[in-house]
């Protein structure tokens, strides 16, 4: 049995391995930045999770199978802990402050969010992904507030100016 971290490492490791085998990387067709790709690249990215799980007899301590493969997947090619709140049509707006400090403007009203990141890198990898796949850059330099958008939802990073670069 494994922690999740280590086996979302594997995993990762394991889809990448594959679609460079497949010739896969690198590979967008049209838009890559819609709805559209975004719900296509889910699928297939579950796809590739459980045969991860299969190839690598994979077992991850306190998940089932399943609880594994929809975290995972929300962790690889979804928004993490915050899938939720881009699924719910009532949620208006995401302020996320640090891994733990989460609100949500629901029906006018701001609220907690009921989820928090596992950990500070957690919180700090989701955010690197975000702007990577967005195509963008958050740095202590010329680029400490980011505007970005990704499949079709508006975001704005802002560097925490410490040593460590988001």
């Amino acid at each position: 049995d494994r922690t999740y971290e280590d086996a979302l490492i594997s995993v990762k490791k394991y889809i990448q391995d594959k679609k460079f085998k497949n010739n896969e990387v690198g590979i967008g067709e049209g838009n890559t930045n819609t709805r559209k790709f975004f719900e296509e690249r889910k699928v297939k990215t579950k796809a590739y999770i459980k045969s991860a799980i299969a190839e690598l007899r994979l077992r991850v301590d306190d998940y089932s199978t399943e609880e594994f493969i929809e975290e995972a997947l929300s962790d690889i090619a979804g928004y993490s802990i915050l899938d939720d709140a881009f699924e719910d049509d009532e949620i208006t707006d995401i302020f996320v402050n640090t891994e733990s400090e989460i609100f949500v403007e629901k029906n006018g009203d701001t609220i907690p969010y009921w989820k928090k990141f596992r950990s500070t890198q957690h919180y700090l990898d989701t955010v690197q992904r975000f702007l990577t796949e967005a195509g963008k850059e958050l740095n202590g330099g010329d680029k400490k507030i980011t505007h970005f958008e990704l499949y079709q939802n508006r975001g704005c990073a802002i560097h925490r100016d410490r040593k460590s670069v988001v």
